[in-house]
């Protein structure tokens, strides 16, 4: 072949190769976003992912991988959050453990891919001022609110109540929502109830009621959040649940460094006020590591067991929580965000 013909051919190929990958980039540029429906607690998203959601991490992370988040909120606790998951009405949601424990050992296929050590409810028994209760012995013969069924609040109210020498027979156990629960020891229908920290400091402070006793004076009590993917939503779409965690790893550096900003954002969200906030995390713990260490683990084990110590679940609920615990996820959001 002369030269002319050869630099003719090449120049034929080279223009074919570019005409193809030109196709090819645009195939990729025109397919659909996938979508990742994000699940929440409450009205609007809080904590790392209504950062991620402010700061643009989310929408950045998810458009790097051409997905686009889509948050689905529910008021009521982490059991419709997880009862949303196991009807593949979400992919990924953020919850306290129970209920994603109550949910997995009860035959929903999600895979825990994130803890937040100290995201769990960080419960305590309120009662009335002028009600006379002064322990929790004092308990016994009265009617107690420990939340809704099969929630954290429902096994805390267990849990302290048999740590203090009562069995929960000894009580009437009220399964009441949040609000429905402060309306009713308001209206003196009950005797005491089981509220997060913020919302009772909020009572606490107004003269209305007081804290009988709080998370803060149990550190045995296991309570850690939950970052949790269908599995089948994961193994089909890994770099989505990658690029979701690199965005709350990146709201969490936002947060180390702006404290005071997350707060007064979280309580114009959440509209519980700051100094609720700085009670229920006195030393800045809602600034977490997301992590999957063995003590994180045997935590979510030590949940599990008191979810059939107390009574809850039946002994066949002994479950082993090991295998639905995906570590490769945060391990590659991490080893991307440390390559940047």
């Amino acid at each position: 072949m002369s030269n002319k013909k050869y630099i003719i051919f090449s120049v034929i190929v080279l223009a074919s190769i570019v005409f193809v990958l030109g196709l090819y980039n645009k195939s990729d540029e025109s397919a659909e976003p996938v979508s990742l429906r994000i699940g929440i607690v409450g009205a609007a998203p809080t904590g790392h992912l209504g950062v991620s959601i402010r700061e643009g991490y989310l929408d950045e992370e998810l458009a790097r991988v051409n997905a686009k988040p889509e948050v689905i909120a529910n008021v009521g606790g982490g059991n419709p959050i997880a009862e949303l998951l196991g009807s593949g009405s979400v992919d990924i949601t953020v919850s306290g453990d129970i209920p994603i424990i109550n949910a997995i050992g009860s035959g929903i296929d999600a895979d825990i891919i994130a803890i937040e050590p100290f995201g769990g409810s960080r419960n305590s028994f309120v009662v009335l001022n002028g009600s006379g209760i002064k322990s929790i012995q004092d308990l016994k013969g009265k009617k107690v609110s420990g939340g809704s069924l099969g929630g954290n609040g429902h096994l805390f109210t267990y849990y302290i109540l048999t740590k203090f020498g009562l069995s929960p027979k000894d009580v009437t156990i009220v399964n009441l929502e949040t609000t429905d629960a402060q309306a009713a020891l308001l209206n003196k229908n009950i005797d005491a109830a089981v509220f997060v920290v913020t919302t009772a400091a909020k009572y606490e402070r107004d003269g209305s009621m007081k804290i009988l006793f709080d998370v803060s004076q149990d550190p045995e009590w296991p309570g850690q959040g939950l970052n949790v993917v269908r599995r089948t939503y994961g193994k089909n779409n890994p770099k989505v649940v990658i690029a979701y965690l690199k965005a709350q790893i990146r709201a969490q550096e936002w947060m180390k460094n702006h404290p005071d900003e997350f707060l007064k954002d979280e309580s114009n969200t959440s509209k519980l006020p700051v100094w609720g906030y700085k009670k229920q995390y006195p030393n800045n713990e809602f600034i977490q590591s997301f992590s999957m260490t063995q003590n994180e683990i045997d935590r979510l084990n030590l949940a599990k067991k008191n979810l059939i110590d107390s009574g809850i679940r039946k002994a066949d609920f002994d479950f082993d929580i090991a295998p639905r615990v995906d570590k490769t996820y945060l391990e590659a959001a991490l080893k991307e965000l440390n390559t940047k």
